[in-house]
């Protein structure tokens, strides 16, 4: 489903899925695209792993970015995916998929506050902040 970057100053994205899992996604797919530099597409894709638990699905949603975020740069990595393994309301479980890049990504949080719902038109739809 599509992702939309509403401003780059700061950094903010919207997004609509079917499933939670399709919002995280989505919402992944548009930070990447936003704030990682191309990757050497020579270089095998690097798998990630990750595992999360959250009080509520939105702080689940801020835990996943901002691990993207830094385990990318950490990692010297630019993210080009994602893989659930496991996708609950409070829990994530899965990979990040990237490749090497010499360039790291610009320093960013998500900002915390946002509501992740789902719509009378049965889609899931949320719009995130990145602060710089």
């Amino acid at each position: 489903m599509p992702n939309e970057i509403i401003s780059r100053k700061p950094l903010v994205i919207k997004a609509t899925a079917g499933t939670r899992a399709g919002l995280l996604s989505s919402l992944s797919q548009g930070l990447f695209q936003a704030v990682f530099p191309e990757p050497d597409l020579s270089a095998p894709t690097a798998e990630r792993p990750f595992d999360f638990s959250a009080g509520d699905f939105p702080e689940l949603i801020v835990k996943l970015l901002d691990a993207a975020l830094s385990d990318a740069a950490a990692n010297g990595e630019a993210y080009e995916g994602v893989r659930f393994t496991l996708l609950t309301d409070r829990a994530a479980k899965g990979m990040f998929l990237g490749r090497p890049s010499d360039t790291k990504p610009k320093a960013r949080r998500t900002v915390p506050g946002f509501r992740a719902e789902r719509g009378e038109d049965d889609l899931w739809t949320t719009e995130v902040t990145f602060n710089a």
